[in-house]
């Protein structure tokens, strides 16, 4: 549903429901449905392609050893890798 966020798909989806009904009808309600579902399918393409490249650099980031500085246990200037 994020994808009816968008304006332009909105006005498709209306475009639609209007063709629906043969006084505003001025296409075949089918090609409405076709276009909408080829334009959400290729947002949500784009959207997971996004999400996957986020994942493999939230993965890769995650992995990276750090240095922490100080614990209670052994003091200030104690240096731990983590």
């Amino acid at each position: 549903m994020i994808q009816f966020t968008k304006v332009a798909n909105i006005a498709w989806l209306i475009v639609g429901i209007l063709n629906a009904f043969k006084q505003f009808s001025i296409n075949s309600p089918i090609v409405v449905v076709i276009v909408l579902s080829i334009i959400v399918g290729i947002g949500v393409i784009k959207e997971g392609v996004t999400d996957y490249s986020r994942h493999q650099s939230d993965k890769k980031m995650n992995a990276t050893p750090v240095k922490k500085i100080g614990t209670l246990e052994k003091g200030p200037n104690h240096i731990v890798n983590i």
